[in-house]
């Protein structure tokens, strides 16, 4: 694998040996922010020994309980998630290990505080800038802007995520291919 991406000591250094790196798969082909944000979370992990956790988001809905789980690779129907076919497609490039995380509640910080306190992850690799779709309900669901990793930043800070002992270290991955902590 090619590096590509500015990776500084400090990236490096912010991912626990043997970590679980959160990057979120998209089913809209034209986000080319959240796919940016998932290969560098690949070369990140392809850096540090890390594995990639995919939170998928593609089961959402407006159900009132929360039936998140973790699925083994093996365990995915790629022809009934085309988008996690794709994101395994760049993790296998790498040959780095990958599972899944299925959101079935649509909201960044429920998803984000599962994948961490369930899912297991120690960071997570967002766009610095967009990665919403730009639609009202996805911005409401952004905490009203359509920039993920400000969401997912406010998420972690806040007094629910620190009531339950969530840390998770916010990696944003600008359009030129740089990574930053949160």
């Amino acid at each position: 694998m090619s590096n590509r991406f500015v990776i500084g000591d400090d990236i490096v250094a912010a991912v626990p040996e043997s970590g679980v790196i959160a990057s979120i798969a998209t089913e809209n082909e034209d986000d080319k922010h959240l796919e940016n944000a998932l290969e560098a979370a690949v070369e990140l992990a392809s850096r540090t020994g890390a594995s990639i956790m995919l939170y998928d988001r593609s089961q959402e809905t407006w159900g009132d309980t929360d039936h998140s789980h973790p699925m083994a690779r093996k365990d995915v129907d790629t022809e009934e998630s085309p988008h996690l076919a794709r994101a395994f497609s760049i993790t296998d490039k790498a040959d780095v290990p990958v599972a899944v995380w299925r959101s079935t509640i649509p909201s960044i910080g429920t998803g984000v505080l599962n994948v961490v306190q369930k899912g297991g992850a120690d960071v997570i690799v967002v766009p610095a800038d967009g990665g919403g779709d730009g639609n009202l309900i996805s911005n409401l669901l952004l905490g009203g802007s359509n920039d993920v990793a400000d969401a997912v930043q406010s998420t972690m800070e806040s007094p629910v995520a620190k009531q339950a002992g969530a840390e998770i270290v916010v990696i944003a991955v600008s359009e030129d291919d740089q990574l930053r902590l949160g």
